[in-house]
């Protein structure tokens, strides 16, 4: 038993940890050690505290008994009680190191000695132990704390957060709004994309719609008047309303962007004392592309005056300035016009003989006429037009618009070459058979007409090959190839001149089966 005076005494160890040795005044030590247990010893690695472990002499013979018993057969301490002494001697010292109420000390019997091993905790300062002996009281200060809220506070802090959502959900419904409208708004854009594209398309086709009669160009052609010939008395006067009339029997479409087909204008100097002018004034919607070979629309359609202008007299007229030749005004009025308009402008002199004015006219004086039309032709390079009556008249005008407003489709129509269909398959049999080819071929080219082909065949450039070959000559320049048939009889005592000459060199040296030809 261990005497009153025994108490437990707290050691120190090298490696720092604490522990607490049971000890008796009167004996000194009491045999009893506390050793720390393992889970003690990791606590105290990591700065723990190593828990307690009793350690005393044991009784081999006791069966198993969990009492303890000093040297002299004393009975030794309860473990629960030495325990809880433990934890008081602790609690002086500012040590928690308490034992757990709900679990009893480990006993380890050996065969001489026992250990009892009790469960500890960290130690902690004095105000963890405090907080841990009050934590009761500092939940109900917490609690308290909180149930002291301010409601203002709260109230706001509600509020905002609301406004917070609000505004959030707002945000959303705009974004999700605005996203939409997005997308109907690039729905539309590519709707409207395609739209253009496919009405382009159509317009193209439209624009580039095979133009087989002169009819069709009716509705983009308009004839100017000077205001004279709109004014004075003449058959001429009289013809307009029939003009007017054949051009929309013929094509309902004629003028449908021009209110009339026919309009005046006034002729600028120094035309402007020529009082009988007639001239062409063309609509443009589209051009001919020779990259591309197609028309194409033009931005905005615009007005373009044709390259023919027509001088108007009556045969009577006429025959009174050849009578007398001090009053001759045609031949200053086609000397003004060439020299304004250059030697590229076509110029027609139409002589009407409305009223059989030419049975009237003496022999004589039907000879000087004819004498001066054709020094006047010659001088100024003028086409002479003769209409017999006021419906010879109507038609002279109407084919003059007609042929005018075909005029870019047929130079068009003319750089491809017709096929070779009156040819026989019997005619290339034989040993001719290649030079009737070969005359063929030089048949569909514009204005080459049977003639200039046999002479061509015959004396010039009898095969294919020589022509080629002369063509493909190192010296041989493009003027010089231009030129290379000129001179070539055609019949009536006239020769070919550099424009078929150079139309020939063009279909069969050109690279490009596209290009124009026919001009």
């Amino acid at each position: 038993m261990l005497s009153a005076s025994a108490s437990f005494k707290s050691i120190t160890r090298e490696n720092g940890a604490e522990v607490n040795k049971l000890t008796d005044s009167d004996d000194g030590d009491s045999g009893i050690q506390v050793l720390p247990t393992p889970k003690a010893k990791r606590l105290g690695q990591t700065g723990g505290f190593e828990a307690p472990v009793f350690a005393c002499l044991d009784d081999e013979q006791d069966g198993g008994n969990t009492e303890l018993e000093d040297s002299d057969g004393d009975s030794l301490p309860d473990p629960a009680n030495a325990s809880q002494a433990i934890l008081n001697h602790n609690r002086h010292k500012s040590v928690s190191c308490a034992a757990s109420p709900l679990s009893t000390p480990h006993v380890r019997r050996s065969a001489s000695t026992t250990s009892v091993s009790i469960p500890c905790v960290k130690r902690k300062s004095t105000r963890d132990i405090s907080h841990f002996d009050d934590g009761d009281d500092a939940h109900s200060s917490l609690k308290k704390k909180r149930a002291k809220k301010d409601p203002v506070q709260a109230r706001l802090e509600k509020e905002a957060k609301a406004r917070s959502k609000q505004a959030s959900a707002e945000e959303k419904k705009r974004n999700k709004a605005e996203a939409v409208q997005r997308k109907k708004l690039e729905k539309a854009e590519e709707k409207e994309r395609k739209d253009a594209e496919r009405a382009k398309e159509k317009e193209s086709k439209v624009l580039n719609k095979l133009v087989s009669s002169r009819n069709d160009t009716l509705k983009d052609m308009t004839i100017e008047f000077t205001p004279a010939l709109l004014q004075n008395p003449s058959p001429l006067l009289n013809a307009i309303p029939k003009i007017r009339a054949r051009i929309l029997e013929e094509n309902k479409e004629a003028n449908a962007t021009i209110s009339s087909p026919i309009t005046t204008f006034h002729p600028e100097p120094p035309l402007a004392n020529i009082l009988n002018l007639v001239r062409w004034k063309r609509r443009i919607v589209s051009k001919y592309d020779d990259n591309e070979k197609e028309w194409k629309p033009v931005e905005e359609a615009y007005d373009r005056i044709e390259g023919s202008w027509l001088l108007y007299w009556t045969l009577k007229d006429l025959a009174s300035q050849v009578q007398n030749p001090g009053t001759e005004q045609i031949s200053k009025s086609l000397a003004a016009l060439r020299a304004h308009l250059g030697s590229r402008y076509q110029l027609f002199l139409l002589i009407d003989h409305s009223g059989n004015q030419w049975s009237k006219l003496s022999q004589d004086v039907r000879n000087q006429v004819e004498a001066h039309l054709v020094t006047l032709q010659v001088e100024h390079n003028c086409f002479v037009i003769r209409a017999q009556d006021s419906e010879d008249l109507v038609r002279r005008f109407f084919d003059l618009t007609a042929d005018l407003g075909f005029k870019p489709h047929k130079l068009i129509e003319r750089s491809h070459l017709a096929f070779c269909s009156k040819i026989k398959k019997s005619d290339a049999i034989g040993i001719n058979g290649s030079a009737k080819i070969y005359h063929r071929m030089l048949q569909q080219i514009y204005r080459v007409t049977d003639p200039i082909a046999d002479n061509i065949t015959k004396d010039t450039c009898p095969t294919l090959r020589s022509l080629l070959e002369a063509y493909e000559q190192p010296q041989m320049t493009a003027r010089r190839r231009d030129n290379l048939l000129v001179g070539v009889e055609m019949g009536n005592n006239r020769k070919v001149g550099s424009a078929i000459s150079s139309r020939i060199a063009a279909v069969f040296t050109g690279e490009d089966s596209l290009s124009l030809v026919g001009k």
